[in-house]
């Protein structure tokens, strides 16, 4: 009797969550994971890859029609070496489907028997452009995706003696439910103070409950501790030991990290990863080796046994060399709903095989998520993402902490003018020296030579969640990000 694809999928998915109840070490919760030899992570996503094709090929209609379309059966996906004979699939398939097979579109694994079954959530996705995605999770997706994200808060020292603090909402979006799942299981307790908690209601939380992990973007984080200071309250006095960053680029950023160490006495970590591509599509985490001491180099561990990642030319979408950066695929083989492979997230990003001082052999983004692929400006040739910028604002300690770029066009050419604020107690008579120092930073990030605009402290917008940072003038005054 031919065995089921989805059954089949399940038990691969099974056999490689070991410890799924608590850990197995004090510091590293499935070291046999963790800590696996390149040859062995092969051999775990060669299996699951092999059964997520067999799986994706029965049960979804749009992405069967694809792979037929490009002469593909489960015949010819048998291990990673394959990977490469799969086409690369984005958001606009999801969307074609969805347009096509409305409300729920036809790519996902999930039947409505399922649904009805075994549902959990749906989640909206998030992004610079177009409608969101719905994409639904089950109850199997809870389970697994619980036990891969509690290793890795573990992996960051958050563990059940801390009290974790959500300054994100518990809306459509998947960042704040997976991972409050994922301290279920690993019975560490939480605070929901996301939206529409206002920020002077997360000051008093934090002054009277205590919280010893906060979670939020960069910017809110920012926006959080200077708004306490500004109330005669030193956030470094708190009890708040370290920051959990994620929801835009910049956590990875090290001028970014120490001004937030600075500013909470705390250490920063960073991760990010995707809706689309299952619950921890794209995932990658910074392990506390990375965290402590003032930040060290901005990597984050891929979860390699969750999924595969990829770094593919923009342009051609063939692979690049290990350590180049390029557009970030995932190949998402850890969930029974969103087992979508080649996945490209559009986020710009490296991978390197780097030794870790934590132990962990899985491989490292160096400098987490540079920018998305959308967002980059192309300023007479040369491509200028946001974090530029912003690495060089926040290298130069007589500058705040926000910035706006405003694009706009000279002489039939774009151009960029960075808006700044210089922190009050910088005597006028240092303004120009500091201007001068910040041009030739982002020269030397960029290659190129922008103005700046100084502009009086505290004017330019406070955000609450991602910050919108570049204005494009010439389609009148629209924000880009």
């Amino acid at each position: 009797m031919r065995t089921d694809s989805r059954k089949m999928f399940m038990d691969v998915i099974l056999k490689w969550m070991p410890n799924p109840l608590e850990p197995a070490e004090e510091d590293c919760w499935a070291p046999e994971m963790e800590r696996a030899t390149p040859e062995k992570i092969k051999e775990i996503q060669s299996e699951k890859l092999e059964a997520a094709f067999r799986y994706i090929y029965e049960y979804s209609p749009y992405y069967s029609e694809k792979y037929k379309k490009a002469g593909l059966t489960p015949k010819d996906i048998k291990s990673i070496d394959d990977l490469h004979k799969i086409p690369v699939t984005n958001k606009d398939d999801m969307r074609k489907s969805i347009a096509a097979h409305p409300p729920w579109g036809n790519f996902s694994c999930i039947d409505e028997k399922l649904w009805k079954t075994d549902g959990w959530i749906v989640f909206l996705t998030t992004g610079t452009s177009g409608a969101p995605v719905p994409v639904r999770h089950t109850q199997f997706d809870r389970v697994s995706q619980s036990w891969h994200l509690a290793r890795q808060w573990w992996m960051s020292d958050i563990k059940s003696d801390d009290f974790v603090m959500y300054c994100v909402p518990f809306t459509t979006h998947i960042h704040a439910w997976i991972h409050y799942t994922a301290q279920e299981t690993a019975r560490i307790p939480m605070l929901g103070a996301g939206a529409p908690v206002a920020t002077e209601a997360r000051i008093d939380y934090i002054e009277k409950y205590k919280p010893t992990v906060l979670v939020g973007t960069p910017t809110y984080m920012i926006y959080l501790g200077e708004t306490m200071k500004n109330k005669g309250i030193d956030p470094r006095a708190t009890s708040v030991r370290i920051i959990s960053c994620a929801g835009e680029a910049g956590g990875s950023l090290l001028q970014t990290r120490r001004r937030l160490m600075d500013l909470w006495n705390a250490d920063v970590g960073d991760l990010f990863g995707t809706t689309e591509a299952g619950g921890v599509g794209g995932h990658a985490q910074m392990c506390i080796y990375e965290m402590k001491d003032h930040g060290r180099h901005g990597r984050l561990h891929y979860a390699e046994d969750a999924g595969i990642p990829e770094i593919l030319d923009p342009d051609t979408l063939e692979p690049l060399p290990e350590g180049e950066f390029g557009t970030l695929a995932w190949s998402g083989v850890s969930s029974i709903a969103q087992p979508i492979l080649r996945f490209n997230i559009k986020d710009i990003a490296n991978i390197k095989s780097i030794e870790c001082g934590c132990g962990r052999t899985m491989r490292m983004s160096e400098g987490g998520i540079v920018g998305r692929a959308d967002d980059m400006i192309v300023i007479r040739g040369v491509n200028v993402f946001p974090t530029n910028i912003e690495e060089a604002v926040r290298d130069i300690d007589g500058f705040g902490n926000e910035y706006r770029i405003k694009i706009v066009e000279e002489r039939g050419l774009p151009d960029l003018i960075v808006e700044t604020e210089i922190v009050p107690d910088v005597p006028e008579k240092d303004h120009a020296n500091l201007v001068n120092e910040l041009q030739a930073k982002i020269k030397d990030k960029c290659q190129i030579r922008v103005s700046i605009e100084v502009v009086p402290f505290g004017s330019l917008p406070r955000s609450e969640f991602k910050a919108k940072r570049v204005m494009d003038l010439r389609e009148t005054g629209r924000f880009r990000t």
